[in-house]
């Protein structure tokens, strides 16, 4: 309900009234999401919402074993295992330094978020269109495609905010110093491109190289939010989509015109994953409150210190006023973040 109320128009007209109520909806959702089963079942639905409007609703073709699963990422296991396995083999390159900067952030596993959402989304397709769970090579290729997209943008981040740690080990930039690591984001960016161009898809190439060009785009807006853009929801949600949710969301389209969809399908596709990046950021946004080092990868209340303002503090000034002077000076006076932290937690900030 949140997201339909800030992400656009066709919605409705805006929620400024009833934050306060979207803001215990979205705790009250967000707890029943961490206690969520993983079942199969959920990724069933998605697939039967997904395509219900094409009228695709055949599921007799799903295999028993997936539907009795606990865990929808044991039905895409083997597509990440060999994601990682062809990354690896199209970073390769003569200067032993530049190929260990980009396999650096590979060699460290993570969650692998944004590819299985694409395997998830062809698997779902291909079954819904052909009865099968076949997934095209050119499906395959868009899924590397978006997980070195996405490295490259943290390696970028990871400079830009000078930061420290990154899933729990030393940042690229401090290992290897800021200009090399830029360069090692450079390089995934190109490869990523060559490979790209390889689909010989024009539609996917648009696609995708306006990703790159909204990732750019949102890291701008984040470094010069100041004053009343600081404040401003939409202007938050704006380059929440152009910094996480595009790369998702044209990842899904792109899949779905790789599987040769009909137009409402592959824009049900971008709607879909819209959604799912827009709430994984909103989620992410949370964590950084609420979760630790160990858990995240990286110390909490870290956007504030980089002076960055997410949903939680936004939403707060609606009750505390007074936190509007420290968001609009991006919480760079001393003691700036030790008060929002107090505010939020009742701790210190070495507690938090």
């Amino acid at each position: 309900k949140m997201i339909k109320h800030f992400t656009r128009k066709k919605y409705g007209r805006r929620a400024n009234t009833n934050r306060i109520m979207c803001r215990t909806y979205a705790t009250e959702t967000l707890g029943k999401i961490q206690k969520a089963s993983l079942a199969y079942e959920k990724v069933n639905n998605i697939a039967k919402k997904l395509t219900q409007s094409a009228g695709y609703l055949d599921t007799s073709a799903l295999d028993e074993k997936y539907q009795k699963s606990t865990n929808p990422f044991n039905v895409i296991t083997h597509d990440l295992d060999k994601l990682n396995d062809n990354i690896k083999i199209l970073v390769q390159n003569s200067h032993p330094v530049l190929e260990k900067i980009a396999n650096y952030y590979f060699d460290l596993g993570g969650k692998r978020t944004r590819p299985a959402i694409m395997f998830f989304m062809a698997r779902a397709l291909s079954l819904q269109l052909t009865k099968t769970e076949n997934i095209t090579e050119d499906q395959y290729k868009l899924a590397e495609i978006v997980e070195m997209i996405h490295t490259a943008s943290l390696v970028h981040d990871d400079v830009i905010d000078n930061a420290d740690t990154r899933r729990g080990v030393t940042s690229v930039n401090l290992q290897f110093g800021n200009k090399i690591s830029i360069l090692g984001g450079d390089y995934l960016l190109a490869k990523a491109s060559i490979s790209l161009a390889s689909i010989e898809n024009f539609e996917v190439t648009k696609l995708m190289s306006q990703v790159i060009a909204d990732l750019v785009e949102g890291e701008f807006m984040q470094l010069n939010a100041a004053n009343e853009s600081a404040l401003d929801f939409d202007y938050y949600m704006n380059k929440t989509y152009l910094k996480t949710a595009t790369l998702i969301a044209n990842g899904c389209k792109s899949i779905a015109v790789l599987a040769n969809a009909t137009d409402e399908i592959i824009d049900n596709a971008y709607d879909y994953g819209l959604h799912v990046g827009l709430a994984f950021q909103l989620v992410d946004d949370v964590l950084d409150f609420t979760g630790d080092a160990k858990t995240m990868g990286k110390p909490a209340f870290s956007d504030m210190k980089s002076g960055i303002a997410t949903a939680p503090a936004l939403f707060a000034v609606e009750q505390h006023p007074d936190l509007a002077k420290l968001i609009k000076r991006n919480f760079s006076k001393d003691g700036d973040v030790e008060k929002v932290c107090f505010r939020f937690t009742g701790r210190y900030y070495g507690l938090c």
